[in-house]
């Protein structure tokens, strides 16, 4: 039977999807069915999931589609918590089990807009790539701290100047939280000039797991020899003698990129916000902190 046969069936249509994640060096496969299903070399791991028709705001705007997942999936773990991969994209294919896989069809692909938990569930956003057309354009706040990406296009310092060479980085223990872990050492750090890492140096920074690139941010670093890190969030895996490199972080003060990065050309923030505005307003009362 063809793919239109098996869905116009009102008897022999038992529909399933496989839905295949793919990110920067790693790939995520699920699908609805209630065995693993084996297709173009993935194995894709049964898990009860729900997810709503592509539906459009207005007529002229693209599809999206919305995925339930349990919050414990590896995909939802490195995408929700923590320093998610910058991109995944995801293709939903749609085929009947009479027929097998290689009859069905890609029924939905796009990108993941975001991850959302809400208890046990996490809600996946799915968009189409004409829906990145539609985006507003992002816009740059009045504030004393930088807003760019540490190390990004903007922030134009190397990240290769402030980490651990992989080399000599590894994992030494883990706590039972998973969010306490010893590597092996933290010195060599080649903006220090071979000098100790010092504490809280590495604090607001990044340690990423070679295996797969899933990353963690860094709330402190103290300990023996500064070399027990302190992370927001546990890795979904991490052990002993795990590869990592660490990369040191910025508060993303003036002080900071000055001292620390020698970068105050590309802060940016701005660090010398006037009291009062140009109709003699005080701008701490007109614009108050979120409280």
């Amino acid at each position: 039977m063809t793919y239109t046969d098996d869905e116009e069936s009102a008897v022999g249509g038992n529909p399933v999807e496989l839905y295949l994640f793919e990110g920067p060096g790693r790939t995520y496969a699920y699908t609805s069915h209630h065995e693993d299903i084996s297709y173009d070399g993935e194995t894709y791991v049964a898990v009860p999931m729900v997810r709503s028709a592509p539906k459009s705001i207005t007529e002229s705007d693209p599809p999206t589609l919305r995925l339930g997942l349990p919050f414990d999936l590896p995909f939802v773990q490195a995408y929700a918590f923590g320093i998610a991969p910058t991109w995944a994209t995801v293709t939903i294919r749609r085929y009947h089990l009479a027929s097998g896989p290689d009859v069905g069809q890609t029924y939905f692909s796009g990108d993941v807009a975001g991850v959302q938990v809400s208890g046990r569930i996490a809600e996946v956003e799915i968009v189409t790539a004409a829906s990145k057309l539609e985006a507003p354009l992002p816009g740059i706040l009045w504030q004393d701290r930088c807003q760019h990406v540490l190390y990004g296009s903007r922030c134009r310092v190397s990240p290769a100047t402030f980490q651990v060479p992989a080399n000599v980085s590894f994992v030494f223990s883990v706590d039972a939280t998973g969010t306490v872990i010893e590597v092996g050492t933290v010195d060599g750090i080649p903006d220090l000039n071979g000098d100790p890492t010092p504490t809280d140096y590495l604090a607001f920074g990044t340690i990423k797991r070679l295996a797969d690139g899933e990353s963690r941010t860094i709330i402190s670093n103290d300990g023996l020899m500064n070399r027990t890190l302190t992370i927001q969030r546990p890795f979904a895996e991490i052990d002993p003698l795990d590869l990592i490199v660490i990369v040191a972080g910025c508060n993303r003060s003036l002080t900071a990129c000055n001292e620390r990065f020698n970068n105050v050309e590309n802060f940016g923030g701005h660090p010398l916000l006037p009291a009062y505005d140009v109709f003699g307003r005080d701008l701490a009362e007109a614009f108050p902190p979120p409280t």
